[in-house]
């Protein structure tokens, strides 16, 4: 038996089509399955592909709105609640509730037997071929296939997200969850800096986080596309990360045939099951185009993170296949309602008057240090800001020193002409 076969032998009380919570029970509740963190014992390591591949480690705070009956407005979700990898179990007839809040009609659209795609390409089809946002606020409401922190069902398990567990405060993300060996963070290299790490084909990078902060070591970070969590267990056998092609070859599904569906007036290509992504958010890619991660390990000394500002949803399927803020949410359901967080001073500045609460259509500005020259206005647009950076400024050049030194003398010569007259 191939290895990743055993990967979908996952508990059948944990797959998407699972128990439901009994109304008035937390997430976790109504007969639940405890979270099991997976053994690792190779590097690198398969991770579950319907199954936990890791557990949270602390409890969510009050949540904002309500998802199918596994949040409440005002609950939580309870600590050692399930990490799941990227893909869905499928959809079918038993689903049609769910479907329908979702708005999409007739129902059968959303159904898919074979399960194996990940969440993100979910939502970019249905958007397309449902007609429908996702996800959406009504009211209290979140509809989505997933709920506001990244997850859903009664034996709730999450599958990307984990934004209401990010502080949006001081430097690195912090902790959410154990997957194998290492612990998971949030999005953040550097909340304060405004920077993503680059992450290898697993998900994780080498550097200090807030537990080991004095010593580099291997960890997760969740991310905006997918695989979102995990994509295998590293690092990878020779201690470093893991590329695209050491993750495939960790998977039967990346050896297969591409699928090919056709929606929206385009035809894309994907391969269930498959949870090793390339540069271009593919797959299927016969010479996949290695992560940037590899290339920045490299060098003396490496490289971990990049600025949030240059990140842009690489996936072949559109940007309803990344996932979105809060606040982008609350831009498409209400625009006029968006506030975008502008609190975060740029690198080698300060805050100056900006806040974490910015209308849409207004800007602020922010300051930069001495020997630093700001880029213009920090601006939001229905919940997306667009953040103003301090560059370092340009040494002035002969010609200007020298023009800048005969209109300091003009100026003299006239006042000791003035003074004398």
């Amino acid at each position: 038996m191939r290895r990743d076969a055993l990967a979908l032998v996952a508990t059948c009380a944990t797959l998407f089509v699972g128990a439901r919570a009994q109304p008035g029970g937390g997430p976790g509740g109504g007969g639940a399955s405890a979270c099991a963190n997976p053994t690792q014992t190779s590097n690198p390591q398969l991770a579950n592909l319907r199954g936990d591949v890791g557990c949270t480690t602390s409890a969510s705070p009050a949540l904002t709105y309500s998802h199918e009956t596994s949040e409440t407005v005002g609950g939580t979700i309870a600590t050692n609640a399930h990490i799941y990898g990227p893909f869905d179990a499928g959809f079918s007839s038993s689903q049609d509730g769910l479907i329908s809040n979702w708005g999409c009609a007739p129902t059968s659209l959303a159904y898919d037997a074979l399960g194996g795609l990940d969440l993100g390409y979910e939502h970019a089809k249905l958007a397309v071929v449902c007609g429908v946002t996702l996800p959406r606020i009504s009211g209290t409401e979140w509809k989505d296939l997933l709920g506001q922190c990244g997850g859903h069902t009664g034996n709730y398990h999450f599958h990307w997200g984990f934004e209401c567990f990010e502080t949006k405060a001081g430097t690195h993300s912090p902790k959410v969850g154990v997957a194998g060996n290492w612990n998971v963070y949030g999005k953040y290299e550097n909340y304060t800096g405004q920077t993503y790490p680059y992450l290898d084909a697993c998900g994780g990078h080498f550097g200090v986080t807030p537990d080991s902060p004095s010593t580099s070591v291997y960890h997760y970070h969740i991310q905006m596309q997918a695989p979102f969590t995990i994509g295998c267990h590293g690092p990878n056998a020779a201690g470093g990360l893991v590329t695209v092609a050491q993750c495939k070859a960790l998977y039967s599904g990346c050896s297969a045939s591409a699928i090919t569906e056709t929606w929206g007036g385009s035809t894309y290509s994907y391969k269930r099951d498959c949870p090793c992504f390339d540069a271009n958010g593919q797959n299927y890619a016969a010479s996949p185009v290695e992560l940037p991660a590899i290339a920045q390990a490299a060098l003396s000394p490496p490289v971990t993170s990049f600025p949030v500002s240059s990140w842009s949803c690489p996936s072949p399927y559109g940007v309803n296949a990344c996932t979105k803020t809060v606040a982008q949410v609350i831009a498409a359901s209400n625009p006029s309602a968006a506030t975008c967080d502008a609190s975060a001073a740029p690198a080698n500045g300060g805050a100056g008057d900006c806040t974490n609460s910015l209308t849409s259509g207004a800007t602020c500005q922010p300051t930069c240090n001495t020997g630093y020259t700001v880029s213009g206005a920090t601006s939001c647009t229905s919940g997306t800001l667009a953040a103003a950076t301090c560059s370092v400024s340009p040494a002035p050049t002969p010609s200007s020193a020298r023009s800048t030194a005969l209109a300091a003398f003009g100026v003299l010569f006239a006042a000791s002409v003035a003074l004398t007259a």
